[in-house]
Formats: structure tokens, sequence, C-alpha cells
């Protein structure tokens, strides 16, 4: 995430929470409260890239893994699940 192009990081960020928040999961209990967070919040691909990348920042231990993974844990954070 740290190394690729800022176009290619917003589009990466921009499918990852689409897929958190438009494909249904009834399996997980915050799955509406993430979708409410994110579309109440009005945020654009810019300013999640930016969180995410920030979120990485302050959380080095998660650079080894997946970047899916860091966006999911900044969405958590984000909205208090």
């Amino acid at each position: 995430m740290l190394q690729t192009s800022r176009s290619f990081g917003e589009g990466y960020v921009f499918g990852v929470v689409e897929v958190r928040t438009g494909v249904i999961d009834n399996d997980n209990p915050d799955f509406y409260k993430i979708r409410k967070c994110v579309i109440d919040g009005r945020l654009n691909s810019g300013t999640l890239y930016d969180a995410t990348v920030e979120w990485l920042k302050r959380n080095p231990k998660y650079l080894t893994l997946p970047a899916f993974g860091a966006v999911y844990k900044l969405l958590d954070e984000m909205c208090g699940t």
C-alpha cells in the first residue's frame, strides 16, 4: 500500500471498502454498523486512502500482512467495532 501509486492505492482501498460494505454478511454482527458508518461519513476514496496510510504508519506491525486487512482494521477502528 505504501509503495504503490496514489491512484492505485485509492482504487484498491475503495474496492476493499465496497466489498466490506456492499456484500451483505449476515454472519458479521458489525456489518450494518460499519456500512452505516461509511455511508453516513460520506467518505471518498482519497479520504479512505489517506486514513489507511496513516493507520499503517501508526501500526507498522501490520505492514507485512495483506493490505486488505489494514483497510478492514481501519474501518473497525473508525466505526467503533
